[in-house]
């Protein structure tokens, strides 16, 4: 399922993800199962597979990559700098965000990297498992400190 990437799209594709998410990662590993869906109408990229799994998603309105779970975690897992953008929540709040309910901001622990909104950030419980990701409603220094309303629009 999907297509081998040409090194020239695993490097735009690795540009893109630096500057969006701010992190350096290396996608041309030979151990790396990294393969692409393309639009039949337009043959731009949509999906990114590793190992057959989708783990992240381009958005064709502008390019930007919507990572899922797995692609945080492969993007923690791969990356040279560990400061993603993600959010820490407590465990008990952690199953609700596992199940794709709204993250408020009184629930943040707190928030690490440059966060703004409308960025794509992974939410993290306390014990440091990935639970889920979302777009930012709230800047970053701003999650935890106010006492009401929603931080992370989960997807």
């Amino acid at each position: 399922m999907g297509e081998v990437l040409s090194a020239f799209e695993l490097r735009a594709l690795e540009a893109v993800i630096l500057y969006q998410l701010g992190v350096e990662v290396r996608l041309e590993g030979a151990s790396l199962n990294v393969r692409g869906v393309r639009s039949r109408r337009t043959s731009r990229l949509k999906q990114i597979l590793l190992d057959g799994k989708p783990v992240i998603t381009i958005r064709a309105n502008d390019g930007f990559v919507v990572p899922k779970r797995d692609g945080w975690e492969f993007l923690a897992r791969h990356s040279d700098d560990k400061r993603l953008p993600c959010v820490i929540v407590p465990g008990d709040v952690a199953r609700f965000v596992a199940e794709g309910r709204t993250l408020f901001s009184k629930h943040v622990i707190k928030a690490e990297g440059e966060i703004y909104p409308g960025d794509e950030i992974c939410i993290k419980s306390d014990n440091g498992e990935i639970v889920g990701s979302g777009k930012a409603l709230l800047p970053g220094w701003e999650m935890g400190r106010i006492k009401r309303g929603k931080a992370v629009r989960t997807r």
